[in-house]
Parts: C-alpha cells; sequence; structure tokens
C-alpha cells in the first residue's frame, strides 16, 4: 500500500464526498447538492490545504482555518477507511500542525467535533494534543451537538 500526503485538489473532494463516514455523510449532505460552494470555502478559508492518499484514494482531508490574527480552526474530513490508516494519519496531523501554525503565527488552534462521535473526539484529544474546553448545544451544520477542543501556546513551541 502507498500512503503519502499531498496538496488538496477539487477531485480529492469529489471522490471523498462518495466515500464518508456515517456521520460526516449526514453533515455533507446539506452541502452535497452543491460541491463547488463547498470547494471554494475550502480554497478560499483554508490557505494550505492537504488530502491523505491510500493507494491514490483520499482517506482523508484537513486544514487549518485562519479565523483571526493568532487563532485558527483545525478540520479534517475522513472517509469510510480512516480508522484503517489511523497511524498514518496522526502522524501527518501532528506534523502539518506543527509546521504550520508556524507558517501561519497561530497561537490558539481549536476543532469543533461532533459530540455523538467518541472515536473523533478520543483522536482528537489522544492523538492530535487538544484539549476539551466546552458542549456546544447545536452547533453543527445539521443541528447536532458540538464539542469544542483547542491547543494553544503553540507559538512557543
Amino acid at each position: 500500500m502507498i500512503r503519502k500526503v499531498v496538496n488538496y485538489e477539487t477531485k480529492h473532494l469529489e471522490q471523498i464526498v462518495n466515500n464518508l463516514r456515517n456521520l460526516e455523510k449526514i453533515q455533507l449532505d446539506k452541502i452535497k447538492t452543491d460541491l463547488m460552494a463547498w470547494n471554494e470555502m475550502i480554497l478560499k478559508d483554508t490557505p494550505y490545504p492537504k488530502t491523505g492518499l491510500a493507494d491514490g484514494r483520499p482517506v482523508a482531508i484537513g486544514g487549518i482555518s485562519r479565523l483571526w490574527d493568532g487563532v485558527g480552526e483545525g478540520w479534517l474530513i475522513g472517509s469510510q477507511d480512516f480508522k484503517s490508516h489511523m497511524f498514518f494519519i496522526c502522524k501527518h496531523v501532528r506534523k502539518y500542525i506543527k509546521e504550520y501554525t508556524k507558517i501561519m503565527s497561530i497561537n490558539r488552534l481549536q476543532a469543533v467535533v461532533s459530540a455523538s462521535n467518541k472515536d473523533v473526539y478520543r483522536f482528537a484529544e489522544k492523538f492530535a494534543g487538544f484539549t476539551y474546553e466546552g458542549y456546544l448545544h447545536s452547533y453543527g451544520m445539521d443541528g447536532t451537538d458540538q464539542l469544542m477542543f483547542a491547543r494553544w501556546g503553540l507559538k512557543d513551541g
């Protein structure tokens, strides 16, 4: 199996939408009708989006969007194959955070994850080094409850 991280391309979103994890599929059904608007949002808000590929197929797309000076929001869209490539994804998420928070001068990086998906918030805490900050009622684009996680002091090291 050949795994690598590449710069995001529109075709990656088109490919991953057809192979999303169930919870993300529910959320993205609202956007699926206008895939190009979703793509434009990624390209506009995320200066360095990346795609993790396994044998040429996207298993994850992610990046950091700048909210304002010093603050960014990390995001990740995973395929149904996410779990089988967990070590690969974790390794590159850590590397990406370290590299791109410096490039973007991010001191606080936050991430919002579905409250109903224990695997995702376990990933945020255990593997990506985020700290739980709070419960966000009806915050998801589909009206679901979400959890806020963050890392801060990133400029210091």
